[in-house]
């Protein structure tokens, strides 16, 4: 689990500066004025009506990130939105997904 400095409270809507799609996730980037980058993560009922799969597709997002948490740049906000070809990937094709795309987009540090 991320630590609570980490998430990004679902309250609050967020317009995007920068989106990424991928056929796995779509990813909706804003900058913040904290010191730390915060996370949250979206699997709709589109994707799968069971809540024990929304739960683990978030698990997996969430594991994700957490890897490589101290990597990435602070001071933004990262709302990610499950696509249905995620739940058919593998976690670590997933996991690379994710480090390619925040690469891409300068959103890690090397």
């Amino acid at each position: 689990m991320l630590p609570k400095k980490y998430r990004l409270p679902l309250r609050n809507r967020i317009v995007p500066e920068l989106q990424v799609h991928t056929d796995v996730f779509s990813l909706k980037v804003r900058r913040n004025a904290s010191d730390t980058s915060r996370f949250a993560f979206i699997v709709s009922k589109r994707i799968a009506r069971l809540a024990v799969v929304r739960n683990s597709t978030k698990r997996v997002l969430r594991q994700c990130l957490q890897d490589h948490l101290l990597q990435v740049k602070p001071g933004y906000d990262m709302l990610f939105v499950a696509k249905k070809a995620l739940r058919m990937k593998d976690r670590g094709l997933v996991c690379e997904e994710i480090d390619r795309e925040l690469m891409r987009k300068s959103l890690l540090s090397n």
